[in-house]
């Protein structure tokens, strides 16, 4: 896509280089690889999309996403959110047995009391 736009805007500025107004592209040849269509070429340099670098923009920036900074926020809020959901869970658990005993007792005193 990143790359799509660009040979199309080369393409009109070729097709329009008698006009004067018309500021010429260079040709993608000028860039090495094409900048890998993960950056712009201008007068023979690669400008480089972010998490891209070298001179073709081939090479992954691991230091753009080494501080991990977003990821580790997932991270703590989807242990956040687990650590919550546990304990609900656990006093879930414990309150339907506290019941189901009472009940149970209840149903002992019953039946204790249907024997007098």
């Amino acid at each position: 896509m990143f790359g799509e736009t660009y040979r199309t805007e080369a393409k009109k500025a070729k097709r329009d280089s008698e006009n004067s107004d018309v500021v010429k592209l260079d040709s993608l040849e000028e860039c090495p690889n094409e900048c890998s269509f993960n950056g712009i070429c201008k007068e023979g340099k690669c400008y480089c999309q972010t998490g891209y670098m070298g001179q073709d923009c081939s090479e992954s920036d691991v230091n753009h996403y080494k501080s991990g900074e977003p990821f580790s926020e997932v991270i703590k809020f989807g242990g956040i959110c687990f650590g919550i959901g546990l304990i609900i869970g656990i006093f879930l658990i414990i309150t339907v047995i506290r019941k189901s005993e009472a009940a149970e007792n209840r149903q002992i005193e019953d039946d204790e009391s249907d024997e007098d």
